[in-house]
């Protein structure tokens, strides 16, 4: 399934933050184009390992509705789950 979240890139004094507008999970980079690939691979665990579970996914917040915060940027995450690979850690106890 391809999925776009929108999320905040907040620049940091190294780096930059990504804070996800409709789920709670954050990752983070040293570069722009390193916090992009981060938040992109974080919000496909996210998202795969809450379909396994059952879980409804949250209705993506248009980007043009989030509101601006404390002059971070907000980005679309692009997260494509069809060839996620989930290996749950109860598999190796």
């Amino acid at each position: 399934m391809k999925f776009v979240y929108p999320a905040y890139f907040c620049k940091e004094d190294v780096g930059y933050t990504v804070l996800f507008v409709d789920f709670e999970c954050a990752t983070q980079g040293d570069t722009l184009a390193e916090a992009a690939a981060m938040a992109e691979e974080t919000a496909v665990g996210w998202l795969a390992i809450s379909v396994e579970r059952g879980e409804v996914l949250p209705t993506p917040t248009p980007i043009e509705n989030v509101p601006p915060k404390n002059g971070a940027l907000v980005l679309p995450v692009h997260a494509d789950t069809t060839n996620a690979c989930l290996t749950r850690c109860d598999e190796f106890i």
